[in-house]
């Protein structure tokens, strides 16, 4: 009898230890995992230690909203001295670009390309996931290893065109907890 009880209580503490977040996919589907990079229960990076009073490199802040706020002579922005616009530009592996305010209208659409790798995505994010900033151009992501969530687009047109654009490729996205509303469509 006393071996039994040993026995439940070593079985018990097993099942508590299980992550509450991991994803079993269904039957059928196959796991979605990048190399030793799972997009699916994977964490956003920190911050960097600069923020928020100093830039750093490959970290993007962006509040449009934000007084301070300018891309002149700001390459990738920071809490106290956001860019002002999204950054159209090629992301080597593990930039983080975070994305405040809104809403952005980028001359009808944001194209950006992104070299990321399975070790390190890029990272396109709302830096607040209960109030999205809203994009109301087509966003056209080219590349490779990209993590997309906490953002909202909103358009009378496409909103999001994962396609070839000019010759280019697009692999390995994964888009989580974002909106889509509007009337327009896309192909992909």
């Amino acid at each position: 009898m006393l071996i039994h009880l040993r026995f439940f209580a070593i079985l018990s503490l097993t099942l508590l230890i299980t992550p509450a977040y991991s994803y079993d996919p269904p039957p059928g589907i196959p796991d979605p995992v990048w190399g030793t990079f799972h997009p699916i229960d994977a964490v956003a990076p920190s911050q960097p230690p600069e923020w928020p009073s100093a830039a750093a490199n490959n970290y993007y802040y962006v509040d449009n909203t934000h007084s301070s706020a300018t891309d002149s002579e700001n390459t990738f922005g920071y809490p106290n001295k956001p860019r002002v616009s999204l950054p159209e530009t090629v992301f080597p592996a593990g930039t983080y670009v975070e994305i405040h305010g809104g809403p952005y209208t980028p001359g009808g659409q944001f194209i950006f390309t992104a070299n990321g790798t399975e070790a390190e995505p890029v990272w396109i994010r709302g830096g607040d996931p209960a109030n999205k900033p809203i994009i109301k151009s087509e966003t056209i992501p080219k590349g490779s290893y990209i993590v997309v969530e906490n953002l909202k687009w909103d358009s009378n047109k496409n909103t999001l065109g994962l396609r070839s654009h000019r010759g280019s490729t697009l692999h390995h996205l994964v888009i989580r907890n974002s909106e889509f509303a509007g009337p327009g469509t896309d192909v992909g």
